[in-house]
């Protein structure tokens, strides 16, 4: 053979394999088509409520929301999605779960191994450490009251910590929601 030699790449040793992650690779570079998104939007609607509604006859809550207000958009929506109100429950500092007191963080850790909920959502309070708060700085005792709130907030992040770890530990799915430019 001429000086060169054709030689075979990894992924063309690797065969079929190696022409379906290429195509898989080439599929992803393109748009969807209309047609395809409006499928798979169709799809994924739909997937939702039906794993919901069985999620909801296991007799286990499907959702613990934890220092949320008490009108949360998830928790209506999963009350309505499953059908039930006791499909999800509400946890927060008025209705009796203060997550800066140890009574608060046993109580909610008590409910969560009692009942076994399908997911645990964490929603603490986040203002007084968002980026806004420094603008709001003018005076001694403007500064005084956040130092404050920041002290009783992080009071809360200790006991949503705790939470945190016991459902990770006990194999219960759990999310802690956090605005991506918060200081804390």
């Amino acid at each position: 053979m001429g000086g060169s030699e054709s030689r075979l790449t990894v992924p063309q040793q690797m065969g079929h394999l190696a022409d379906e992650e290429t195509e898989d690779e080439e599929m992803r570079k393109q748009p969807l088509e209309a047609l395809t998104a409006k499928s798979l939007e169709w799809r994924s609607e739909r997937l939702l409520p039906a794993s919901v509604e069985i999620l909801a006859r296991l007799k286990h809550p499907v959702l613990y929301e934890i220092a949320c207000g008490p009108h949360s958009l998830i928790t209506e929506k999963m009350r309505e999605l499953a059908g039930s109100e006791a499909a999800a429950k509400r946890f927060a500092f008025w209705n009796g779960y203060d997550l800066s007191s140890t009574v608060g963080v046993r109580a909610v850790l008590a409910e969560i191994t009692k009942n076994n909920p399908q997911a645990v959502w964490l929603s603490l309070e986040c203002g007084p450490f968002s980026k806004m708060q420094n603008v709001n700085q003018r005076n001694a005792q403007q500064v005084a009251d956040l130092q404050q709130k920041r002290e009783a907030c992080i009071r809360m992040y200790v006991g949503g910590l705790i939470i945190f770890t016991h459902c990770v530990q006990h194999g219960i799915p759990v999310t802690w929601e956090w605005p991506e430019t918060n200081d804390a």
